[in-house]
């Protein structure tokens, strides 16, 4: 039985209340839908990389926990922490098939309640323009943030609905029967998004963001050393030494180790996490073998020779003559040789 809206009169008076028939709660059997229900976004690219059906409900790579509540009077007069994700409601676009078996206006009322509190809202700004997500948290004008609670997108041979709305409380009748709903039109034939992205795009766009730090782009993909700072850090707008097991580093060949006179710590906050730095030095703390060294200098001036094309004017002779140099002079040290100096040290990792 889908739920159904029902109003109680007195007088003059009414009161809206809805009633759901009893749907499958989570545990009590195995699911009867071939789809993957998953918080792990490693968990949802395999399954979609296999051209599988995927219900995330996991964290994106700019989100925030949703309220029912609408901000207060504005954010240009009460900022507050994610403030360009201040909501003043929700928009709930009653027509589509994945909320056929839930009772609803084109507005968050109060049977909602449940669903939106404590849940997940992703912006949605990175990803193809097309996107109409099924549930849409309507933004404070002072921001105008796109955002989705609800919304499908095909992603390379599979196909995905993301869901920031809570679920975890699988006792509540209006959780049950939402679930139901949405897992039933993800089960039909009429599952198949209009939007469709690359999976290594959606990756880069919508990956959590300690994931999303981790992921090298492009133009770092061929770098020897890739850090990225602070991704582990789990508090917020707080100060933190550092500490190496915070990063996440991959190195081609040994580690890296930070060092100086001055002060180095962590920050973590809503855009991001980095290491605010002054007169700190980050060095490797293992030198390469003779035979690796050799390959590294052979592929810097392969490098070098590319970027140049036929042109093999001095200059270019000269940088072949300091590489060389400079690997010698290398393979003479006993400590190991500076990779970087900054006193800034990005998020997006160096090399």
């Amino acid at each position: 039985m889908a739920g159904q809206k029902f109003t109680l009169k007195f007088g003059k008076n009414y009161w809206p209340f809805w009633v759901f028939g009893r749907a499958q709660r989570l545990g009590e059997d195995a699911s009867p839908y071939q789809i993957l229900e998953t918080s792990s976004f490693d968990a949802a690219i395999t399954a979609l990389a296999k051209g599988g059906k995927v219900l995330y409900t996991g964290p994106g790579a700019h989100s925030a926990k949703s309220h029912f509540k609408p901000v207060y009077w504005s954010t240009g007069h009460f900022r507050s922490a994610n403030a360009e994700f201040s909501t003043l409601g929700y928009y709930v676009r009653t027509d589509h098939p994945a909320l056929r078996g839930f009772p609803t206006e084109d507005w968050a009322d109060w049977h909602w309640y449940n669903l939106v509190e404590g849940g997940v809202k992703y912006g949605i700004a990175d990803l193809l323009h097309g996107i109409e997500p099924i549930v849409m948290p309507v933004p404070d004008l002072h921001y105008s943030t796109p955002m989705g609670m609800l919304f499908e997108l095909k992603v390379g041979e599979g196909r995905l609905m993301v869901c920031g709305l809570n679920l975890s409380d699988n006792a509540l009748p209006e959780v049950c029967t939402i679930r139901k709903s949405i897992l039933s039109y993800m089960e039909s034939k009429d599952f198949n998004p209009a939007v469709s992205v690359e999976v290594e795009k959606f990756k880069e766009a919508f990956a959590p963001q300690a994931m999303a730090s981790k992921l090298r782009s492009a133009q770092f993909r061929d770098a020897p050393v890739y850090i990225a700072a602070a991704v582990e850090l789990n508090e917020t707008e707080r100060s933190v030494g550092w500490k190496k097991s915070l990063d996440w580093a991959d190195m081609k060949q040994g580690g890296y180790d930070i060092s100086g006179k001055g002060h180095w710590g962590t920050w973590r906050d809503g855009t991001g996490s980095l290491q605010p730095a002054r007169r700190a030095t980050v060095h490797g703390t293992q030198a390469a073998s003779r035979r690796s060294r050799r390959a590294t200098a052979s592929s810097t001036r392969r490098s070098l020779a590319a970027a140049n094309g036929r042109r093999r004017s001095s200059a270019t002779r000269e940088t072949r003559r300091r590489t060389r140099r400079s690997t010698s002079t290398r393979r003479a040290r006993s400590r190991p040789a500076s990779i970087c100096r900054s006193t800034w040290l990005p998020a997006a990792g160096s090399s």
